[in-house]
């Protein structure tokens, strides 16, 4: 999700923005099945070879983020649906969306 990582352009149309960022920001849950129109139906294959590999990549991911932030104060981050987001949108974001897969997989 970093800039030198992400280099998708804003999928969403500009009218839409707005309403789609403050539903992200917002308590309302995603809809269950709900729709990437960015991925395919086939879910593409595992980078890693053990769950634990890929938690440790995750957490690299995580704390590249939280570092990028640390060090570029202000900065905001374009994500292809919600539009620019700040580390505090970001943040609530990656929350909602994680919960969102916990209760699709039966987690929480």
């Amino acid at each position: 999700m970093l800039p030198e990582k992400n280099n998708q352009p804003l999928h969403s149309s500009k009218e839409n923005v707005g309403k789609y960022k403050e539903f992200a920001m917002s308590d309302k849950e995603f809809k269950p099945n709900t729709k990437n129109a960015l991925m395919s139906e086939t879910p593409i294959p595992t980078k890693n070879s053990t769950m634990q590999l890929a938690l440790l990549e995750y957490e690299q991911q995580i704390n590249s983020f939280i570092n990028y932030f640390e060090n570029n104060e202000g900065a905001t981050i374009t994500n292809p649906f919600f539009g620019d987001l700040n580390f505090d949108e970001w943040i609530h974001l990656l929350y909602k969306h994680a919960v969102h897969h916990c209760k699709q997989f039966g987690l929480v």
